[in-house]
This record gives C-alpha cells, sequence and structure tokens, in this order.
C-alpha cells in the first residue's frame, strides 16, 4: 500500500509538520572540510546499500566557515563530489547554527537517520562550550544519530614517528 506525497504533506500537517513520518530509511551524512570526511562518506554509501536507502550528504557554512582557507573550502568541495560520485544527493545550506540547520533540513526532507564523524576535539573544551555533536544529539528527537569514528589523513600529532615525540612540561608545571 503505497502512500503518496500528498498523503504524507496532509499527515504530516496535521501532526504539527514536526516529526518524520518514516516511509523508508532515508540517510544524512554531514561532511565537513576534515579529512575524516571521505570515510564518514564511504561508510555512508555503504549503509545506504544495505539499507536500500537514499541519502544526502550535507554542508553547513556557518560565519566561522565562510572563512575556511583554500585548502579547506577545496577539500570540502571534493568531499561533495566524491559522495555525489557516490549517488548521494548533495546540498550546501548556510546559517548561523550548523546542529539548527542539519535537524531542520533532515526533517524538511523526512531523514530517519544523521551520520556524523567523531572528532578529536578535548572533552574539556565541548563541556566549557558546547559542541556540534552535544547539539545534534539534543534536537534530533526521534531521528537516529550515527557517530563514527573516521580514519583518513593522520592529525599533525600521529604524523610524528615516537622517536621524536617530545614530552609536554607545561601541565606538569601548572600542576605544580
Amino acid at each position: 500500500h503505497k502512500v503518496n506525497i500528498a498523503q504524507m504533506a496532509v499527515g504530516r500537517a496535521s501532526r504539527g509538520g514536526e516529526k518524520t513520518w518514516p516511509t523508508s530509511e532515508k540517510l544524512l551524512v554531514c561532511v565537513s572540510p576534515s579529512p575524516h570526511s571521505a570515510k564518514l562518506i564511504r561508510s555512508t554509501k555503504r549503509m545506504a546499500v544495505s539499507l536500500q536507502a537514499e541519502w544526502i550528504a550535507v554542508s553547513v557554512e556557518t560565519t566561522d566557515a565562510s572563512r575556511l582557507s583554500g585548502p579547506a573550502r577545496e577539500r570540502l568541495l571534493d568531499h561533495l563530489h566524491m559522495a555525489e560520485q557516490l549517488g548521494a544527493e548533495t546540498v550546501s545550506l548556510s546559517g548561523s547554527d550548523a546542529a539548527d540547520e542539519i535537524i531542520r533540513y533532515a526533517r524538511s526532507r523526512n531523514v530517519t537517520k544523521i551520520i556524523v564523524g567523531k572528532t578529536d576535539e578535548p572533552r574539556w573544551k565541548s563541556l566549557l562550550f558546547g559542541s556540534f555533536l552535544d547539539e545534534l544529539l539534543r534536537r534530533s528527537g526521534e531521528i537516529d544519530v550515527y557517530v563514527i569514528r573516521g580514519i583518513g589523513e593522520p592529525s599533525k600529532a600521529d604524523s610524528k614517528p615516537p622517536s621524536e615525540t617530545t614530552w609536554d612540561w607545561v601541565p606538569y608545571a601548572w600542576g605544580t
């Protein structure tokens, strides 16, 4: 028994329009300039294939993102292009709050699962200032959020050979 778009819109409006109406799975992957986004996109593609689901790759340009360096902006465009080649619909949004824009867009497109990357940000920083992931989880409601650990290009800290690792004495000095 199929439901047409008009019936979905009427049903959604009668329920307040805030909740998704899962007729089938639809995935949304959050894409950024991070080198880890490539793995995130490939993981979402595999998940979409296994669920026989449509998927959307979304980036959000905030006031901070508009100041992306040339290489970071180029990497973001490469990631969106890769997602498109793998069969995703690609969308670039803009707004002051990335989590809010993602949730608003996901609800408008009836997304059932959002896939994001796990960051290497220190826990103390997210406790003091909050994080994109915390906000996304708090606002997601009935939409499932999957957090995937990305493996991409090594970070600067990972690129040093063990023999060149330096001892960080600053925390001990502050403790003393």
